[in-house]
């Protein structure tokens, strides 16, 4: 039996996949012993219960002019930065920045998140980079996320391997499409910098497949300017595409600066 097999409560829908490759968005209204009476825009309509595959709540929100506009499932991040936000256990998510840059996530808890990456080169591994990133929720409320975490990463060179990162805490207001606002502080070999970094940054959306990403660092000791991200994220059922610039101070690169991609497949919702 479905664990999600259920009439859903007022204010909420469901996306109804079914094992041929089908799917249905509406509510199930009645549940019979073999089938399940599902209402969409467009009538009734009588599933089998053997032929469901999987069933997700969503938000009656979600819908809009008849059309379901596709949840951001990364709240977990905007382009670099990772937001407050955590994943449900069991939630996860494959990212892959430029083609080379690799990372694994997953909700451990909910309120505890690993993660790792690096380089994915056909090179040795005792030569490639690789990183790991503990992430520890706070305080989870509809309006204000808190979370420390960490980036640690081990870089080889000739003579030997050292360690490096960054130590953060962030916060985000407002919900998924809210602000987020976070202190980090970088290290090297356990020798931490006195003064943190500082990033901005946020999302909203824009159409029924689009947000408007952007997010800001700042580093008082090494630039006067801040480092800026902006772009634009497509959204689908289970992935998403990651399109933008990133705008450093430097006498070289000038705006709109050089161009950020990446793509992220989300499992376990």
């Amino acid at each position: 039996m479905i664990d999600s097999l259920k009439i859903p409560e007022s204010g909420h829908m469901q996306v109804i996949e079914t094992k041929d490759g089908g799917m249905l968005i509406g509510r199930i209204v009645s549940i019979d012993v073999d089938a399940v009476q599902v209402e969409t825009s467009f009538g009734k309509t009588e599933v089998p219960i053997r032929a469901i595959k999987k069933i997700r709540r969503i938000p009656a929100s979600s819908m809009r002019s008849g059309k379901h506009w596709y949840p951001d499932l990364n709240t977990t991040r905007l382009f670099i930065t990772t937001t407050a936000q955590m994943m449900e256990r069991g939630q996860g998510y494959y990212s892959n920045r430029y083609l080379f840059f690799s990372m694994l996530a997953y909700g451990v808890t909910d309120r505890f998140t690993i993660g790792a990456g690096g380089l994915t080169l056909p090179i040795p591994l005792k030569d490639l980079p690789f990183y790991i990133t503990p992430k520890v929720g706070l305080w989870n409320q509809e309006s204000l996320d808190l979370a420390l975490g960490a980036l640690i990463m081990r870089v080889p060179n000739d003579d030997d391997s050292f360690s490096t990162g960054i130590l953060y805490g962030v916060g985000t207001f407002g919900g998924p499409e809210g602000l987020t606002a976070g202190l980090g502080w970088g290290f090297v070999d356990g020798e931490i910098e006195n003064k943190p970094a500082i990033v901005l940054g946020g999302k909203r959306r824009w159409t029924r497949r689009l947000s408007v990403v952007a997010e800001s660092w700042f580093f008082p000791d090494y630039y006067d300017e801040p480092w800026v991200i902006y772009g634009i994220r497509f959204l689908g059922l289970r992935m998403t595409v990651d399109v933008g610039m990133i705008a450093v101070p430097s006498e070289e690169i000038v705006f709109p600066g050089f161009p950020y991609f990446d793509f992220v497949f989300n499992f376990g919702y």
